[in-house]
């Protein structure tokens, strides 16, 4: 079920399991009677709440990180605890010890990618590949929102971004959603889903567009359901018979222009350097 959370200062539409969004608090929505009903029937299903309870993950808090180590074997090692050790361990590029609060058939879907990461393998090849890119200096600086349990497991609800030095970077905020499972006396991440601001804000272009395609899946309703089947084909098909006819000249041209750019600095580059050895002699 398509479900639209609201967060302070952040909208962020995804497709996120109505399961393990029964650990949110429900303020983010408008309260009509029936709602604020749900809300009793849901905060009686909650072991443990996020009132008054935000846990802020900072970079570089060691001593926080020890005492976290020392409880792993312990059985009042806390969920949030697990997610704390999370981000420390993408903090300090240490993929090895991230994988041990994975479970082995675990999901990690970002919805900047097409399709999630399925499996342990193929999650830590991802974190492989974002620790490299994040540098020396960048870190996940996170606040854990909110936290619940369920007939699948626990749930906790973390908004974070990204500093460089301990200066946040704009447009790098995001939403993680993770739940996890017990398994013997350790707490494993079974599913992560993960929302990232967008560096385009189109506001209101973004409602007009829906109306317009909204509209237009309205007026066709066969072939609504004959493109939702399939719509990666279908766009390709379109790309292929519309687009690829002019884009891929007009690559071809740009690679081309490029590479003469390229070779026109080279052979500058060469005679400088020919030009710099007959005045040094």
């Amino acid at each position: 079920m398509a479900v639209s959370m609201v967060f302070p200062g952040q909208v962020f539409g995804s497709n996120v399991s109505s399961k393990a969004l029964k650990g949110l608090p429900l303020s983010v929505y408008k309260r009509t009677g029936q709602q604020t009903h749900a809300q009793t029937n849901m905060n009686r299903m909650l072991k443990y709440s996020n009132k008054g309870n935000t846990t802020r993950i900072r970079p570089g808090d060691n001593n926080r990180l020890h005492a976290i180590k020392s409880s792993t074997n312990n059985s009042s090692f806390m969920p949030s605890d697990t997610i704390e050790q999370f981000y420390e361990c993408i903090n300090n590029k240490n993929v090895t010890q991230l994988g041990k609060y994975f479970a082995n058939d675990c999901v990690y879907e970002d919805f900047s990618f097409p399709k999630p990461f399925q499996g342990k393998k193929e999650v830590l090849n991802y974190f492989q590949q974002l620790t490299k890119c994040m540098g020396d200096n960048i870190e996940f600086n996170a606040d854990i929102i909110s936290k619940g349990d369920d007939e699948d497991g626990f749930t906790i609800a973390v908004n974070w971004h990204l500093d460089w030095n301990k200066i946040q970077i704009p447009f790098t905020k995001g939403f993680s959603l993770f739940v996890l499972s017990k398994e013997g006396e350790r707490l494993l991440i079974k599913k992560v889903q993960v929302v990232t601001e967008p560096p385009l804000k189109p506001g209101t272009l973004a409602l007009n567009f829906l109306k317009i395609v909204t509209s237009v899946f309205d007026e066709f309703p066969e072939f609504t359901k004959w493109f939702l089947r399939s719509p990666h084909v279908v766009l390709l098909r379109i790309y292929n018979l519309v687009l690829a006819p002019f884009v891929k000249p007009l690559l071809a041209c740009y690679i081309n222009l490029w590479k003469l750019i390229a070779t026109a600095f080279i052979f500058a580059f060469n005679v400088y350097l020919q030009i710099s050895k007959l005045f040094n002699k």
